[in-house]
C-alpha cells in the first residue's frame, strides 16, 4: 500500500522546512526542503520510525531542495543508511552543488550511501 505524507517544519527566513515521504514502494523516497536542522529532529525521528516499519530495503533521500543540513540532518542520513544496510538495501542521496553537498563530502557520506550529484 502506497503511503504519502508531508511533515511541515518551522517557517523561517529561508522559507518553510518540509519533509515529504513516499512509503510502500522500494525504494522509499524522502524529499527534504528548507533548513534541516535541530528544529526538525522530531520529524526526522518520525520518518525513521515509519521507514523501519515498512518493507522497503532501499531509500532515496532527495536533498536538492534543502538549504541547510545541520548535524541533526546528517545523523538522520547515517541512521537511514544503517537501516538500509541492515536490510541489504542501499541509500541514495540526491544533491546539487552547494553547502549541503560540501558538508556531506567533508563527512564522507559517500562511504555509507550512493551520492548522486545533479548540476
Amino acid at each position: 500500500m502506497l503511503r504519502t505524507w508531508t511533515i511541515p517544519g518551522a517557517v523561517r527566513g529561508s522559507g518553510a522546512t518540509k519533509i515529504h515521504c513516499v512509503l510502500g514502494e522500494d525504494p522509499a523516497r524522502i524529499v527534504m526542503s528548507g533548513d534541516i536542522d535541530l528544529l526538525v529532529t522530531p520529524a526526522l525521528e518520525s520518518v525513521l520510525q515509519a521507514l523501519a516499519a515498512q518493507p522497503a530495503a532501499s531509500a532515496i533521500a532527495d536533498l536538492r531542495p534543502a538549504t541547510i543540513l545541520s548535524c541533526a540532518g546528517v545523523r538522520f542520513l547515517y541512521e537511514l543508511a544503517g537501516q538500509c544496510a541492515r536490510r541489504r538495501g542501499r541509500l541514495e542521496v540526491l544533491v546539487v552543488p552547494g553547502p549541503v553537498t560540501r558538508i556531506l563530502d567533508v563527512l564522507g557520506m559517500d562511504e555509507s550511501a550512493t551520492m548522486i550529484r545533479f548540476p
